[in-house]
């Protein structure tokens, strides 16, 4: 299932949608995302709340932009198909494609190469009785909202410059020591192909029992299914990785 397939997946809601004799057949964890789906889930933070906690981090969100000179920038290295860093993890290629059935058959075109695939993945947990993910407003770069929902890690495992994102160390860990039982979704999915060559990322949702106590920086909150769904039916609160982890928590997982 292509990215923008899963992005539109993830916006469609089933709270409720099961008569409760039908539910039997769902797995524990299942019944769990069935209910966080439903606007009764018991919420740690009410909608106002997160909206209020987006607006401010956006508005102390300070930053700037501006246009330079390719010969202007510095750490890249450029050559006759290449333009690389060692400092990112990604690279910008040059590629030439021939389609017999497009308008147009034959063309080139930049593209972008990914060093190392990335983990995008939510922790999930249960709080007073309803399924939470830790969710993280994030800055990136091109963002003209300076600021996204996006899931708990959105990283690269092998890269240096992990440590300078807000807990992402930490959580990584969670998920890279996970064991299988904790371990809800984990499959490898790929990143659109017209501007991303032969991407793919590996996607993960674990689950981490109730007792245990997570401290989260500022910029995390925990969220109920139905409260991400609600933001992602609005422009710019919710970010395609997020989206697309979304569109994979099978209702009837059987952990």
């Amino acid at each position: 299932i292509n990215m923008d397939s899963r992005s539109v997946l993830s916006g469609i809601g089933f709270g409720g949608a099961l008569p409760g004799d039908e539910k039997r057949y769902l797995s524990e964890y299942g019944k769990a995302v069935l209910d966080s789906m439903n606007s009764t889930a018991h919420a740690k933070h009410s909608m106002p709340e997160l909206l209020s906690w987006i607006t401010q981090t956006r508005f102390g969100t300070q930053f700037q932009s501006q246009r330079i000179g390719l010969g202007e920038v510095q750490d890249w290295v450029r050559d006759s198909h290449h333009i690389s860093s060692e400092n990112h993890n990604f690279s910008v290629i040059a590629t030439r494609a021939e389609i017999g059935n497009r308008e147009v058959v034959s063309w080139t075109q930049p593209m972008m190469q990914q060093n190392d695939s990335e983990l995008f993945g939510f922790i999930s947990q249960k709080h007073s009785g309803a399924l939470h993910f830790l969710a993280h407003l994030q800055s990136e770069p091109g963002l003209s909202s300076k600021g996204e929902i996006g899931p708990t890690v959105q990283c690269c495992p092998n890269h240096r410059l992990i440590g300078e994102a807000p807990g992402c160390r930490h959580f990584l860990d969670m998920f890279l020591s996970a064991s299988k039982s904790d371990i809800r979704v984990d499959s490898m999915q790929s990143e659109e192909g017209g501007r991303f060559y032969q991407e793919d990322n590996r996607n993960m949702v674990i689950e981490i029992d109730p007792s245990v106590r997570l401290e989260a920086p500022e910029t995390f909150r925990w969220v109920t299914l139905h409260q991400l769904q609600e933001l992602g039916r609005h422009s710019n609160y919710l970010n395609i990785q997020a989206r697309s982890l979304i569109s994979l928590l099978d209702l009837g997982l059987n952990q």
